[in-house]
């Protein structure tokens, strides 16, 4: 990987969701409203991917940083003295694996006034084999030095909308500098 190549969240998306049509049909066509919702059902089914990508046009690996600020074992780095220090440390994690929950949200208006909310829930799985955080003053400043799987998985409700998808090993060499100031670890209560 080419230092500060970005990892969109999106490209982890099928090219099409099978179920959408028939999820997003489903559900605004229930509670009686299907006559005001006749029309409305096919275009909304027509730009809900594209909108959907659209906001998850996010770092990956913002996204899995920010789940390593709650790991216990870089606690110790969100206490002080270790967080007045002016030291720089290279914490390695070994394998683990974790699930982050995205909730991107559909809202659809008929002349400026909002019709429904849709909230959808893209869940990673990232298998990390190893990687090595660059931790300073109780934040993650980079990623380095690892490798890991994402699994991708697009849900209205409990209802899946494509087979999971499963990347390529992503691999993590160099140094990948997180945007400015880093990702604040969580300090244990």
């Amino acid at each position: 990987m080419i230092e500060n190549e970005r990892y969109e969240v999106r490209k982890f998306l099928p090219d099409r969701f099978e179920k959408m049509e028939s999820r997003l049909r489903h559900e605004l066509e229930s509670g009686g409203e299907r006559e005001r919702h006749s029309l409305a059902w096919e275009f909304l089914a027509s730009q809900a991917a594209d909108r959907i990508r659209g906001v998850l046009d996010l770092d990956l690996f913002e996204v899995l940083a920010g789940a390593w600020t709650k790991v216990r074992k870089l606690q110790e780095y969100a206490r002080d003295p270790k967080r007045s220090s002016n030291e720089h440390f290279d914490v390695t994690l070994g394998n683990h694996e974790f699930t982050k929950d995205l909730h991107p949200v559909l809202k659809y208006t008929i002349d400026g006034v909002v019709q429904d909310e849709l909230v959808f829930t893209l869940s990673l799985t990232a298998r990390v084999e190893s990687v090595e955080l660059e931790i300073h003053r109780g934040r993650i400043l980079s990623i380095g030095s690892g490798k890991c799987l994402v699994c991708a998985q697009l849900k209205y409700g409990e209802e899946p909308l494509h087979d999971e998808l499963t990347s390529q090993e992503v691999p993590l060499p160099g140094r990948y500098p997180l945007r400015d100031p880093g990702l604040e670890i969580a300090r244990a209560d």
